[in-house]
């Protein structure tokens, strides 16, 4: 099994005992316990984000690393899902993964403004790894 199936199985099986709006707070949960070392610049801001994300990509040797964090406790909890599912994954493994239908598969749907901003985040980590 790849790192990111095994990840997203610990995951499902978390999410599997929740109700959408313990699913809310155990995203919430995921953002507050995102330790924020870096220092981000306005070039690291993710562009149609209704909230303020800052995501760094990075590729190196065909795996993926991100950094960020956000001013919105669900959108910081959406870029904490993120890195936790996708830092040292290969990049092609990344790539072939469907955040959006998964979200959408384990009731995490989003608001149509926050979707913009998780395409956001998507288009620059798609961007970066190819």
């Amino acid at each position: 099994m790849s790192v990111l199936a095994e990840r997203i199985k610990e995951i499902e099986e978390e999410l599997d005992y929740l109700d959408r709006d313990e699913k809310f707070e155990w995203l919430i949960g995921r953002g507050k316990s995102l330790d924020v070392v870096t220092e981000f610049t306005d070039q690291d801001l993710v562009k149609g984000c209704q909230s303020k994300v800052w995501l760094r990509v990075r590729s190196e040797n065909g795996v993926v690393k991100l950094e960020g964090t956000s001013d919105a406790m669900i959108t910081k909890g959406i870029v904490g899902l993120l890195m936790e599912l996708y830092n040292d994954v290969p990049s092609v493994e990344v790539r072939a993964f469907d955040f959006v239908q998964w979200m959408e598969k384990n009731n995490l749907g989003l608001t149509y403004q926050r979707m913009q901003g998780v395409a956001g985040m998507l288009r620059r980590i798609q961007n970066e790894i190819r």
